[in-house]
This record gives structure tokens, sequence and C-alpha cells, in this order.
């Protein structure tokens, strides 16, 4: 399919998208020209009235073009995700009310992806459904996110909206090149953590160990390894976890791992989006000498800044993955 084939694009960065990652979008328009006959930047169309309520004024006609909209879910603009998601919502409205022909949304984290069952014992409604439904009611033909566990299940929610997840495989091994053939051990701190662990340890020519964690309640989890043999003769520990927000899980799996003999260890994980008591939990464990250190994109900024946590630009590592992405799903809609 040619350039011309593919007709014109706009990318559009909404305020909250904008201001966690600024230059992103231009940066993301300028990979995408060489697969479109033209593409354009719209910077924050939305907005919100004095009173707070959330609205969208499109900058330019955008009839018959086709839309990537670019939005963040973890950011404090507005004071909350909610805010961010609706702004979102009424972005992509107004994009399809006023003649989009294809709307694709990229988010760096899918907020609510971790609603996405019923537990046992709980009365807490899948969440990650009404998200799925209120977008495809607001008009998007496709979804985009970066890995953060669970993908299948969360597939499947979304089955109103197609959702594509970008692997992060690329930046655990990139991250993790100085560990080649080292003395650590890769740890899975989760049953959902184990077959991206294993795809690192087997890339490092690494150890694994595997914990099962059960959790209690929001910030609250019990940890136990299921196979302390596998820790023997291993002094540091690389936990490899697709999320790190309260740190409760990491904080057991480490305490677990110093009991088995283990004395310190590193966490990577893409989605680092700190709480409060996540970050005191982390700064706690660093100060004892249990965490050397925390690597993690910069998928979910919250504004904790903390010694010794690092975070990398996704677009430097998934970039081309989400190019890849976008125009298979433009041509997607051409081809329908």
């Amino acid at each position: 399919m040619t350039a011309v084939e593919m007709s014109a694009l706009v990318v559009v960065a909404c305020a909250a998208f904008d201001h966690d990652f600024p230059q992103v979008a231009e940066r993301l328009a300028a990979m995408l020209a060489p697969h479109v006959a033209d593409a354009h930047v719209h910077i924050g169309p939305d907005s919100e009235f004095p009173d707070g309520e959330s609205y969208a004024e499109l900058p330019h006609a955008v009839i018959g073009k086709k839309i990537v909209i670019c939005q963040s879910l973890s950011s404090a603009v507005g004071g909350s995700v909610n805010h961010s998601l609706m702004s979102l919502l009424t972005t992509i409205r107004g994009y399809r009310e006023y003649g989009a022909a294809q709307i694709t949304v990229f988010v760096p984290y899918l907020a609510y992806s971790r609603q996405d069952r019923q537990m046992p014992g709980q009365r807490r409604p899948t969440t990650a459904q009404l998200v799925a439904e209120m977008l495809a009611v607001a008009g998007v033909d496709r979804m985009i996110a970066i890995n953060s566990g669970a993908s299948g299940r969360l597939g499947d929610l979304y089955s109103p909206v197609p959702l594509s997840f970008l692997e992060t495989d690329t930046f655990f091994f990139q991250t993790l090149l100085d560990e080649t053939e080292g003395d650590a051990v890769i740890v899975a701190p989760d049953r959902g953590a184990r077959a991206q662990a294993r795809r690192i340890a087997a890339r490092l020519h690494l150890s694994i160990a595997y914990a099962d964690k059960h959790r209690i309640d929001a910030e609250t989890v019990r940890v136990r390894l299921s196979d302390s043999d596998a820790l023997r003769g291993h002094r540091r520990a690389i936990i490899v976890d697709d999320l790190v927000c309260s740190a409760g899980s990491v904080e057991k799996v480490i305490e677990a791992l110093r009991f088995a003999g283990v004395s310190s260890a590193r966490i990577v994980a893409p989605h680092l989006r700190l709480t409060a008591t996540g970050a005191a939990r982390l700064t706690e464990l660093s100060a004892a000498g249990a965490l050397e250190r925390v690597d993690g994109l910069d998928s979910a900024p919250t504004g904790v800044a903390l010694e010794g946590v690092h975070r990398h630009p996704f677009l430097d590592f998934l970039g081309p993955a989400l190019v890849t992405e976008l125009v298979t799903a433009l041509r997607a809609v051409m081809l329908a």
C-alpha cells in the first residue's frame, strides 16, 4: 500500500499526554510520516469549563481523516485519572462527530486494567470492561497500550474495541544487558509474570525462581517462594514485574528473598505508577540495602521522583513497535 493510499493522518495529543510526554506527539508524527500522505499534529483539543466539566474543541476540520489520539491515563493534570479518561472520551466523540474516518487511541498505561475480573469475597464490578464499553460508545475503532499483564483477559474484555499491546521484552533485554550470564537470579513475583520471566532468563542465560502471591487487599499481599532451591548460590535477585504501584508485592518478595539468603535485589517493570505508600516502601528497602535500583518506562508519570528509581522514555524502546501497530491499524481499516 502506498503512502497516498494511506491518505492524511492527524496525531492528537490530549492535554494530559502533552503535559506528561512533551514533544512525543510530534516525534510520533515524524515517525509515521513515511507511511502516510500527510501528517499533522493537534495539541490539547481537550479542556474544561470553570465548573470542571470536560469538553473538546477541534482546531481544524477532520472530515475523512484518520486520527491517532494519544492520552495519558496516569497524569495529575485535572487531579485524577478519571478526569483524564473523561477528557479522552470527549476528545474521541469530538473527532467522531466531526467526520473522522477512523480513530485509533494510544495510551501508554491502560488505566483500570487491574479491575479485570471479579474476586472471591469481594463485590467489585469488572470496571475494565465498563471502560472498554464507554470507549466503544465514544467512537474508538482500535486501542493500543503498553502491555501491563493479563493481556489475554483484557483482550476479551475489550471485545467492543480491538485492543493491541506493545510487548516489553525489548525493554527488559536492553535494560538488563549488563546482567548477562552474571550471578543474579531472575524472580517472577507472581504467576502472571512467569512467562516473561522465563523469556528474560533464557535470553540472559540466568537462573529463575518463582514466587506465589495472594492479595489480601489493595495494598497488602502475602508472598511465598515456590522453589527456594533455585536461589542457592545467588546473592542478588532481579525481580521482573509488569507494574509497581503500592510496592506491597515486591516488598514481600524481597523479604522472602532475604530470608532465603539473597542479600539484594533489583526491580525492573515497564510501569512505575508509584503511590505515596509505594514510594515510602521503596525508599525504606533502599535505605536498608535490600534494593539496589528500580528501572521502568516513563509510561505512568506520577510526579514522584526517588533516588535509585530510573524512568526511561517509552518511545526510545517501543517507538518502532508502536509505529508498526499504528500502520497496521490504518491499513486494516483501508482493507475492511
